[in-house]
C-alpha cells in the first residue's frame, strides 16, 4: 500500500521590520501536509547571540503570518539572521531555513529577494 502522507517543508520565508525596528512582521509558507508540523523560529542578532523565540505547536496553516518582538534595542541596518526549524511527529526534523536580513524597515510588497 502506497502512503499518501504529505511531509511539510518550508517553501518560502520572509522578514520585514516595523519602521520601529523593535519587532519583525515574519510571513512562512509551507508546502500541503498530512500531519500538522511545528515550527520553532529564532531571530539571531550580528553576534550571533539568539534575542528572540518562538515555538508553534501543531500549525495547522500553511501560510503563517506572526509579529516577533526583539528582546535588545535595535542596531539599525545591520545584518540578522532568521532560522526556522519545521519538526514533525517525535521531534523528527523536516526541514530547516536561515534568512538573513538587514535591519531597516521596507514596504512588504517593495521585497522579493528573501526566500
Amino acid at each position: 500500500m502506497l502512503s499518501t502522507a504529505k511531509i511539510a517543508r518550508i517553501e518560502k520565508a520572509r522578514i520585514f521590520p516595523y519602521p520601529d525596528l523593535t519587532r519583525l512582521w515574519l510571513r512562512i509558507d509551507l508546502s500541503p501536509f498530512t500531519s500538522p508540523p511545528n515550527l520553532e523560529a529564532i531571530i539571531w542578532d550580528p553576534q550571533g547571540e539568539a534575542i528572540s523565540s518562538m515555538f508553534l505547536v501543531e500549525w495547522r496553516d500553511p501560510h503563517i503570518s506572526l509579529t516577533m518582538h526583539l528582546r535588545r534595542p535595535p542596531q539599525p541596518g545591520k545584518r540578522y539572521t532568521a532560522e526556522f526549524i519545521l519538526t514533525g511527529e517525535g521531534g523528527a526534523l523536516l526541514d530547516r531555513k536561515e534568512v538573513p536580513f538587514d535591519l531597516v524597515f521596507q514596504e512588504p510588497e517593495s521585497d522579493h529577494r528573501q526566500g
